[in-house]
């Protein structure tokens, strides 16, 4: 029922109206929604594939430090940044980085390349407002 109402909304705004708002105000609270769904996907609260686009995104991008991978270090590391009202990244921090090795760093430089695609922002009241987030990123050797 999702992909039908997006190929029409698409179909109705390539038909010379009005285009569709990418990131509309659905609730009065909504947290960030990464844009990394499909191409012409409305967000709204229930964009599944947001969260696993988020992941995949990271994943593809991530590169595990040679020291860590040598030594057999794994575990988790948990990235915060803020998503600015305009969508956009940026504040990152690893404030609790246990396992060292660079692990840390190389978590924050796969989560920049989120700013690819971007977010749509949260929300307060329909207005945009900055949003800090935590993310867990884990590294496992395979």
């Amino acid at each position: 029922m999702m992909k039908y109402f997006i190929l029409l909304a698409m179909t109705i705004a390539s038909c010379g109206e009005e285009p569709i708002e990418e990131c509309p105000c659905y609730a009065d609270l909504q947290y960030p929604i990464y844009k990394g769904c499909e191409e012409g996907t409305v967000y709204d609260l229930n964009n599944g594939c947001s969260v696993e686009a988020i992941y995949k995104q990271i994943y593809k991008a991530i590169k595990y430090p040679p020291e860590a991978r040598e030594d057999s270090i794994q575990g988790t590391v948990a990235v915060t940044f803020d998503i600015y009202e305009d969508g956009s990244l940026g504040n990152y921090a690893a404030p609790y980085d246990t396992l060292g090795y660079g692990l840390a760093e190389a978590a924050i430089n796969a989560v920049k390349t989120l700013n690819e695609r971007g977010y749509c922002p949260a929300r307060e009241n329909c207005a945009p407002v900055i949003f800090n987030y935590t993310l867990p990123i884990k590294f496992v050797l395979q």
